[in-house]
Order: C-alpha cells, then structure tokens, then sequence
C-alpha cells in the first residue's frame, strides 16, 4: 500500500542527511543523490493516479482524528511535493562540486527538504507551525553558511522577522483551539458554519498574518530581498527560497482560503493586495543594479501575480498551473545566476556581457527563462498568466495584466542585455553536473508546454478550454509589449534618480514589525 509510506517522505531524507553526517565516507554524497530520486520517483507516482478530489492519509497514532495525526495527500498537496522534490533534487546535484558541499551541507539541506516535505503532508495546524519554524531555523543557518558579517546580518533579520510573523500564527492556532477543541483541517471546516462569524475574526486575522508574512505580501515583504539577495550565502539557497520555500506562505493561505471561505469573503482585499503586490515588486525589481536583489524583487512581483488566481471564483487551479511553472523557471534563474556571478566575478549587471561569446548554453538557458518569466503565450508561463487572466471580465483587467507583462520585461530587460557585446573575459567553465542541471530545465519548461494541454487538464481537471487561445494575437501584443520595454530601457539614464532613489528603499526592524502590526490591525477591520 503505498499510504503506508508517506513517512518517508519526511523521515527519508532526513535520516539520509544523519546518516552521511555520522559516516566518513565522502562517497555517500552519491547516495544522497540516489534517495533524493528515488523520493522523487515515490512523489510522481503519488502524483499520477491522484485527482484533486482524492485523497490518501497515513495515521501516525492509535488514536483517530481529532485528537490523534495523520498525513496526508490530496490534490494540492501532492502538487506542492512534485516542485519541492524535484527543485531539490536538482539543485543538490548541481552542488555537488562545491567547496561548500561537506557533511553539514547536505545534512541542513535535507533536513530543510524533509520538513517542508512535512509541511504539505500535515493536516493539522500546530504541526505545521512547528515545522514552518524548524524550517525557518534551517534556513537561517544555510544563509549565514559561509560566516560572514553581512550574511549574519541577513540570517538574523531573517530569522526574527519569520519567527515574529509566525508568533502571529501561533496565536490564531491557540485560538482555534479555544474554539473548536481541534486543529486538524477537516474538523475544523466541517465545524466552521456552526461558529459565531465573529469569534473567528481574530484567529482568522492571526493566520492570515502569519501566512501572508511568509508569502511575501506587500508590506510584509522587506525580509525576501535580505534573505534570497544576500551576497555570501550559497546561490543554491537562493534558488530553494524562491522556488519552493516561499510557496508554502501561498500554501496555508490557500488552505486558510478553502476552510474559512465560505464565512468571509476575501475576494476583494486579496486581489488589491495581490495587485500592489505584482506591481511593486516589479518596480523595486527594475531598479535594481544587482543581479540576486532583482531576482529576488522579482520573486515578490510573481508571487503576487500567482495570488492573483485566488481571488477570483473560488478556482485556484490557473494559480497552481502558474506556480509550476515559476517554481521551475526561478530556481533555473538563480542557479544560472550563480555560474555568472562565478564567471564575472561581479554581482553587478552592467559589468556583465558578451555571454553569447562565453557560452552557447548559458545563453540559450538565460533566454528560455527570461520568456518563461515574461510569459511568452508559446510557453507555459504565459498560458499560465492567461489562465489567470481568464478569470476577470473586462477591459481595465485586461489591460492591468498586459501592465504586468511590460512591467517584468522592464526589469528582465538588463538581464538579456547580459547576452550581445563584447566579452572580456574567457570561455565559461561550467561543470558537468552543472550542464545537466541546466539542460533539464529547459527540457522541463519546454515539456510543460508542448503538453500543456494535458497538464492543464491534469490540474485544472478540465476547467480552462484551451481551445480558444488565439495565439496569433498574443504573440502579437507580447511583441509590441517587448519592443516598448526595449525602449524605455534604453531611456534609463534618464530615470537614474528615480532607480537610485527606489533602489535605497529600506525597512528597518522596528519599521518591519510596524507593518506587521498595521497588516494584522487592517485585517481585523476588513474581516468585521
């Protein structure tokens, strides 16, 4: 039974992490590698048979539900699995020639692996904040790795940033408690019509604070950049953070979402928040002058951007189509960032050209991700964007998603002026494993969208016609969208003062916990 399993997915790579760590044999990296695929090989075949309406739950006592555990899978949890398993599966192999890949390493990363694995097979919302904040702990200590002041620095915001959000969490945990007597999700939402609406106002504000603090919302957002952007911590992170970790602030909020739903409608301050969100993120993304900090800015934008696909009808399924694909093109961007800033030796993007010339590979992988980013309608990245855009009537819709669309060309814009000029420097050295890495994916993304039609049927089960996607058209407003960014990028030294200005732009601590504060307070009026 294959049930009888989903402890492995937790316990596995976390034993395999104590095991390399206790043996001396150097050699044993190789079978992190083999459990990292065998577990991934485990989560595909939970995926496959597995419909969004299914269901498959592993109890870990005697003791049955509401006062006992257990884990389970469904639809958007095995989903949540397949991008953590496979991100981090690549991105260990693309390690494993690193002078920072020792014992402790791969010990923190598979820990790290293990617990978010726990995240998304829980049901119950105690463990998951624990597991949230071991996780938060691993993390912190990965940024501060290679022990340097400014990497202390961000590690610590970090960590008390994260760990001040979840406190918040917390408190509506202990709340819900007072209340329904349980913490599992499906006593809790077949419990939640029975309640007073206004009993549940503040636990509900508590979570959503919590969650949204760990999705990157604005302005809740001031820890992404210290954390995904610090110079000395391995890019490896980097690419781990953005791609995986921070969807699990969108992951409790879509779980939030599908138990409180039904009592509070969020549609509308959901979708402003998410807006500003996209549209920030965008800016402070376009300002920047650093490769990891405009990546990292860039994350903020997208994720408001996949928030977006949840406000509206109650489907979130264009949001999840979307979040694949993100998930696949962000960790491939910053772990090709992570080979330029090797090859450069600069973190800056105007001391960074003549990449067509250094490498043939680099390039064609830089440019496959900018689209996916940008959303090109021939990739799945812009069906996804469609999907979502779908989901609202009218014309200022619209035209807000085409926005969107010029404003990630606007910062994607330095990042392909990498490509053309002249190089000064000598033929890109990428290791094997690196190319490996690389070139799957790109294979990913292109399978993604050569089968789109299936996977969005597989995700969606069968909600978006795909039909009527007029590809001529899109093409056609991408196209334009594109040569207006060129444009306007070429505009740029005009628009230093402005850039300087929004690129100084800084939260202090206490200014952090401020917003906190303020978001929780908002919160609690609008849900009343």
């Amino acid at each position: 039974m294959i049930d009888n399993y989903l402890i492995f997915l937790v316990l596995g790579p976390i034993l395999l992490g104590i095991l390399q760590y206790l043996l001396k044999n150097l050699k044993l990296k190789y079978l992190v590698l083999i459990g990292q695929v065998v577990t991934l090989i485990y989560v595909i075949y939970l995926f496959f048979p597995l419909s969004s309406h299914d269901q498959i739950t592993m109890p870990l006592s005697i003791v049955p539900l509401p006062v006992g555990m257990v884990l389970r899978v469904d639809g958007l949890s095995v989903l949540m699995l397949l991008v953590n398993n496979l991100i981090f599966a690549l991105l260990n192999l693309s390690s494993v020639h690193k002078q920072y890949y020792n014992k402790l390493f791969i010990f923190l990363y598979l820990v790290l692996q293990g617990l978010i694995n726990g995240i998304f097979l829980s049901t119950d919302f105690f463990n998951i904040y624990l597991l949230i904040e071991l996780a938060t702990i691993v993390v912190c200590i990965l940024i501060m790795y290679k022990k340097d002041g400014r990497s202390h620095y961000d590690g610590m915001v970090y960590l008390i940033i994260n760990m001040v959000g979840m406190a918040f969490f917390l408190m509506g945990v202990g709340y819900l408690y007072k209340i329904f007597g349980a913490l599992d999700f499906d006593t809790i939402g077949s419990m939640v019509t029975l309640v007073d609406k206004n009993d549940l106002v503040l636990p509900l504000a508590f979570l959503l604070t919590g969650a949204s603090l760990k999705a990157a919302f604005m302005p809740l957002f001031s820890w992404l950049p210290k954390a995904h952007g610090t110079a000395s911590a391995p890019t490896v992170i980097a690419a781990i953070l953005s791609g995986v970790f921070v969807k699990t602030g969108i992951y409790l909020f879509i779980r939030l979402l599908d138990i409180f739903g039904s009592i509070f409608n969020l549609s509308a301050f959901v979708f402003i928040l998410a807006a500003i969100t996209a549209v920030l993120g965008a800016i402070f993304a376009a300002s920047q002058k650093d490769i990891k900090l405009l990546l990292a800015y860039s994350t903020i934008s997208q994720v408001g951007l996949i928030m977006l696909g949840l406000t509206a009808k109650g489907n979130y399924s264009a949001s999840l189509f979307y979040l694949v694909n993100h998930a696949i093109f962000k960790a491939g961007l910053f772990f090709l960032s992570g080979i330029l800033l090797k090859h450069y030796q600069t973190r800056r993007l105007s001391d960074m050209k003549g990449l067509w010339q250094d490498s043939r590979l680099l390039s064609i992988g830089l440019i496959t991700f900018i689209l996916s980013l940008t959303g090109l309608p021939l990739l799945g990245s812009g069906m996804g964007k469609y999907m979502i855009s779908q989901l609202y009537d009218g014309v200022a819709y619209t035209l807000f998603f085409y926005g969107l669309t010029f404003l990630s060309w606007l910062y994607c814009m330095p990042l392909l002026m990498i490509i053309p000029g002249k190089s000064n420097h000598k033929k890109a050295s990428i290791h094997l494993n690196q190319r490996i890495v690389l070139v799957t994916f790109i294979l990913l993304l292109l399978a993604i969208s050569l089968g789109v039609s299936s996977l969005v049927n597989r995700v969606t089960e069968g909600r978006f016609n795909l039909s009527s996607y007029g590809l001529d058209f899109k093409l056609l407003i991408y196209l334009l969208i594109t040569l207006t960014a060129y444009l306007i990028y070429k505009l740029r030294p005009n628009l230093n003062k402005i850039r300087d200005k929004i690129q100084s732009f800084d939260l202090e601590f206490n200014t952090i916990n401020l917003a906190i504060l303020a978001y929780f307070v908002v919160l609690l009026a609008i849900l009343k």
